[in-house]
């Protein structure tokens, strides 16, 4: 339904980046996923092992994400209680900003282009792109 309300809205003419909506659970559809046509798989972002540096309230944590693995995964594979929820791209909980290193956000429901190009990403959503990554949680 929100879906089909938002391309009506579209088709009359209304601008997508002023239709704003909440969603309660992951969603199927790649219409509010503006990263869809970046998507890769694991193998094509990252050969190796990238090691992760991440702050989170007075706390730093240090794991190794596998090709295979996703930030917020990694860091619970080492015992540790990042901030995350859904795990799906639609809570915002384990919203980081990247302060080295580069990392390839797979599906992006909440952050908008202002909060990506300042370097903000889901780390329930990020694989590495390099061999150290440096994220601070907010």
């Amino acid at each position: 339904m929100i879906v089909g309300t938002a391309k009506g809205l579209e088709a009359v003419g209304l601008a997508k980046d002023h239709i704003k909506f909440e969603l309660f659970g992951a969603s199927t559809s790649d219409y509010f996923n503006d990263n869809a046509d970046q998507v890769v798989s694991a193998h094509e972002a990252f050969s190796g092992t990238a090691k992760i540096i991440a702050h989170y309230d007075g706390q730093t944590m240090e794991a190794n994400c596998g090709e295979n693995q996703d930030i917020i995964r990694a860091l619970l594979d080492k015992n540790y209680d990042p901030p995350y929820s859904c795990q799906g791209g639609v809570c915002s909980t384990c919203m980081a900003q990247v302060i080295k290193g580069e990392v390839k956000m797979l599906k992006n429901l909440v952050l908008t282009k202002e909060e990506i190009a300042k370097g903000f990403i889901l780390a329930c959503q990020c694989l590495p792109l390099s061999n150290e990554i440096e994220i601070e949680f907010q």
